[in-house]
Formats: C-alpha cells, structure tokens, sequence
C-alpha cells in the first residue's frame, strides 16, 4: 500500500539532521548529525525518550546497535566513541515503548545486521538478547515497530539491514467476508506474505475449535493492533502476515486456508490468481 511520509529537515541543505515520519504510523525517526548541537537543542524532550538507536559511519561500513530509555542522554554518552558520524533514533510517537521492548528491538536489529552482513557491528562488544517474557504483547508490538524501522533506515539511504522486502506499486486486492468479517489485503508474491490493510474489520469471536493458545494469541494481537468500537474490532495500520493462510485465520478467528478464503473483486480465489496462471 502507498505511503505518505514527511521529512522535515533541520538545517537548509538536504544533509540536514532531519525527522522523517509516516502517516498512520507511530515509529518516528530522528536522523541526528554528529556535532548538531543546535537541532538536539531544539529537540528539547522530544528525544528524551526510550529509543532503539544505530550509530553509523557509512564511509567505513560500520555501525554500532543499541537501546536506551533517554535517546539525547545517550547520544550525549556516546560523544567519546569516535567512529560514528550520524545517528538513527526511532521513538514511538505513543510513548508506548519501554525498557523490554527497546531491549527486544536492540535483539532483532542486530540479528538482522549481522545476518546481512553489510555492516561492521563489531562495536556491539557483548551480542544483545531478547528479554525473558512470554508477553505475546510485547512481542507483536516490537515486531510490528521493527518493520517500520528496517523501512525508515532503508528510506534514508542505509542497507544495514540488507535489501529491504520489495513493496508493490500496484496491489491487486483480495476479500475476506467470513464469518462477520469484512477485511482486504494483498499478496506479497516475492516472499509469498499476506498484507492486510489497515481498516480491515476482524471477526469479534473465534471458532469453538480454536485451542486456549491460538485464541490467546488472537487477543493479544487484537489488543496491540486494534481499535474496538461499537462492537466493530478494526485493524489500526496495515499488517503483514508470513502467509495467505495466517491472515486469514487471524481476521476469521479459526483455521482457514487462505488461498482459497482470500477472493478478488471477480470473486478468483488467491490460488486461482497466484497458483493456476
């Protein structure tokens, strides 16, 4: 799906410091030169917050991942490391990070750094680790904030992560009506992932032969990516599902195969689309 995203640049020339956002997204990224006293004054506490954080230097490839709970008070810390020459700080403009999330988020970055081996990340000295929980919540929330930080780093320029996921320019949509839902999305043909669009309306029950896990597991997700209202549980922002067949078990609630539920405008199936060219 198309994005609307603002950049705001903090100097006058285009390698500017710069907050760079999307809409309908809380991830925000503060993109901070070193030495740009002026622009972290006049940030004031808009930066005193939790953060996952990545100093880089692009010339030499190399990068150091980390997480704190007062983005400007670190940077600060950070002055007597000399390799890095420009910040990434993405803040949640909800407040809704916090100390297992950022250390969650710290765990996933560099993993993905390391894999893609496009930066140096030997800075990081000790690997960082996921935190102990078994809060489905917390973990949904910092992979649904991750996807947009891997989005917004590629955005202005960096590959730490490697080659992003390709997004489409034209979606063809699909349908999804069962059960009192009313949700559409999109296939991802590359990765063969599911993405269901923001406004999507999800089923209020589960299926009675849905295990206490799943229906567990439902209800976190509802409750991290869903607004409630007059009986209506409506997706907040557009999600990406690893396959046809989760989303589709997620919006109706119990099992289902995906790539026969998901149907377009002319009433194809995925599989009629996708499977039998």
């Amino acid at each position: 799906m198309a994005k609307v995203i603002h950049t705001f640049l903090y100097g006058d020339t285009l390698d500017s410091s710069r907050l760079v956002t999307i809409d309908t997204c809380v991830c925000r990224l503060y993109h901070i030169k070193r030495g740009d006293n002026a622009t972290l004054s006049q940030l004031g506490t808009d930066i005193t917050k939790p953060a996952l954080y990545i100093l880089l230097n692009r010339e030499a490839k190399k990068a150091y991942i980390g997480q704190t709970d007062n983005f400007r008070k670190r940077l600060g810390q950070h002055e007597k490391i000399h390799f890095w020459t420009e910040a990434l700080g993405f803040i949640s403009s909800d407040d809704s990070l916090h100390l297992t999330l950022t250390h969650y988020l710290e765990a996933i970055a560099y993993e993905l750094a390391k894999k893609a081996g496009t930066y140096d990340v030997s800075k990081n000295a000790v690997t960082p680790s996921k935190p102990n929980t078994s809060a489905q919540q917390h973990i949904f929330l910092a992979e649904q904030f991750f996807e947009y930080v891997r989005f917004l780093t590629q955005f202005v320029g960096c590959n730490i992560f490697g080659d992003d996921k390709p997004i489409p320019q034209a979606e063809h949509l699909f349908f999804c009506t069962r059960a009192g839902s009313n949700a559409q999305g999109y296939f991802v043909e590359e990765t063969e992932e599911f993405v269901v669009l923001a406004g999507s309306e999800l089923r209020s029950g589960e299926c009675d032969s849905l295990k206490p896990k799943s229906i567990d597991k439902r209800k976190a997700f509802i409750e991290a990516n869903c607004s409630q209202a007059k009986g209506k549980i409506v997706l907040k922002t557009d999600y990406t599902f690893p396959s046809p067949s989760a989303a589709a078990a997620m919006v109706v609630g119990g099992s289902s195969n995906g790539w026969t539920r998901w149907k377009d405008a002319d009433g194809k199936t995925l599989s009629e689309v996708y499977r039998q060219k």
